[in-house]
């Protein structure tokens, strides 16, 4: 944050659980999820601005749990200079003995997001703007559905993804066999033609020898990329992969801070990277994330969030794709515009998030 940014004061911080229908279900090799359990939460300040993020929580249970933990985050900081580094260095050391990790993490990234939010309304640009970026067209995938399904499913799925300008998309493998996986592939490939990029993402459900033996397979269909092939923080394994394979390997969702993707890059991990907004650390943990993407000269995408995961590609000098999910669609008055293929950052102030309150009040848990 630059000296001159705008002086803003922590007044409350209020959060609200949502469950939004997923328009695809989501059937990974872990588990099928047909509902987004959402955390929306609002910083208010005592000069009137209201800084806004979301947080995917996975579980349902998990929302009221994040939500009981910013309640106890804002007595803290209340009265506090909304300064992001300077209030995640106090929770760090408040939280110092439970750590950092969980519902802490992700309820200070919350926090973190929403407070750079309010800096840049109060500032009167976009985010992109305010961290040092140009707001501009961020090239996007579709990454709702394509889950594992029967393979004639799944192409029509896949052609359903396409609708609304989008350029590339990613699917879920980790079938019980090979053959299933290149079925699947060979499936969507053949409904989406060539000049689609098509990722696909395994979700950990492989050893490193499996990896090794369908990562082969699948160097010959024309994969963009091979996310989460084996455990995430096996990086190691990650490394040997990306050493024997000709198609890239995409990690990075799982990371823990930056702390754990600088254990990656250094282990060589991965051909690209994709941190995960609420779990890197917030935006003030992506702009860490981002800076060492840069010193390693590795692409770096995005995994969730798109409207705010948008902006901070902007900024970020390696940007390479935005994950696209419509989740949020349903909750805010001006959803993510998408055109030929790109991701469309809005020039209104702030990250963009603005609730529908009616919307909010239809799908509160």
């Amino acid at each position: 944050m630059s000296p001159a940014s705008p002086l803003l004061t922590v007044r409350a911080i209020r959060a609200v659980g949502v469950e939004v229908p997923m328009t695809y279900a989501l059937g990974t090799s872990r588990a099928t999820l047909t509902r987004a359990p959402l955390l929306l939460i609002d910083l208010d300040t005592e000069e009137g601005v209201t800084g806004r993020a979301y947080l995917f929580c996975y579980l349902r249970a998990a929302a009221p749990a994040i939500a009981s933990m910013l309640g106890a985050i804002e007595p803290m900081v209340k009265g506090d200079r909304v300064a992001p580094a300077d209030l995640w260095a106090k929770l760090t050391k408040r939280f110092m003995l439970i750590g950092v990790q969980g519902i802490v993490r992700m309820a200070m990234a919350g926090l973190d997001v929403a407070a750079w939010d309010a800096l840049a309304i109060a500032a009167g640009v976009p985010l992109a703007t305010f961290i040092g970026g140009t707001p501009r067209p961020i090239r996007v995938y579709n990454s709702c559905g394509l889950g594992l399904m029967v393979p004639g499913d799944v192409a029509d799925e896949a052609e359903k993804l396409l609708v609304g300008g989008f350029r590339a998309v990613k699917l879920r493998l980790g079938y019980p066999t090979l053959r299933e996986d290149l079925a699947a592939v060979r499936a969507v490939r053949g409904r989406i033609g060539d000049a689609i990029a098509l990722m696909v993402d395994y979700n950990q459900a492989l050893s490193v020898a499996e990896a090794l033996e369908r990562g082969r397979a699948l160097d010959d269909e024309n994969v963009f990329w091979i996310e989460e092939p084996i455990r995430h923080d096996d990086y190691a394994g990650c490394a040997s992969l990306a050493r024997a394979l000709k198609t890239p390997v995409q990690i990075g969702e799982n990371f823990s801070l930056a702390t754990s993707m600088e254990a990656a890059l250094a282990a060589g991990a991965a051909d690209y990277v994709m941190p995960d907004l609420e779990r890197i650390g917030g935006v003030t943990g992506w702009r860490h994330a981002a800076g060492l993407a840069a010193e390693h000269r590795i692409k770096m995408s995005s995994h969730l969030f798109p409207e705010v995961s948008a902006h901070l590609l902007a900024a970020t000098p390696t940007g390479h794709f935005l994950e696209y999910m419509d989740w949020a669609d349903a909750l805010v008055q001006e959803p993510l515009r998408i055109v030929d293929g790109h991701a469309l950052i809005p020039e209104r102030p702030g990250n963009g998030l603005v609730w529908d309150h009616a919307a909010v009040a239809r799908f509160r848990m």
